[in-house]
């Protein structure tokens, strides 16, 4: 349960950034984007990455 809870924050924070970016101008919606750079960026795996990008992609 407790990796289930870290990925999940780590999620939250992945989506915090990315969504910073785009609000900055320097991600645009519908832009491809890596994920693994930018799990690299933030020093975490791509699979909190991959869900926080999913989260986007649902609100459409």
């Amino acid at each position: 349960m407790r990796a289930t809870a870290e990925t999940a924050s780590l999620a939250a924070e992945a989506y915090n950034v990315v969504r910073q970016r785009i609000a900055r101008g320097e991600l645009v919606l519908g832009q491809a984007v890596s994920r693994r750079q930018i799990a690299a960026e933030l020093g975490m795996s791509f699979l909190p990455v991959t869900e926080a990008l999913r989260r986007f992609s649902s609100r459409r």
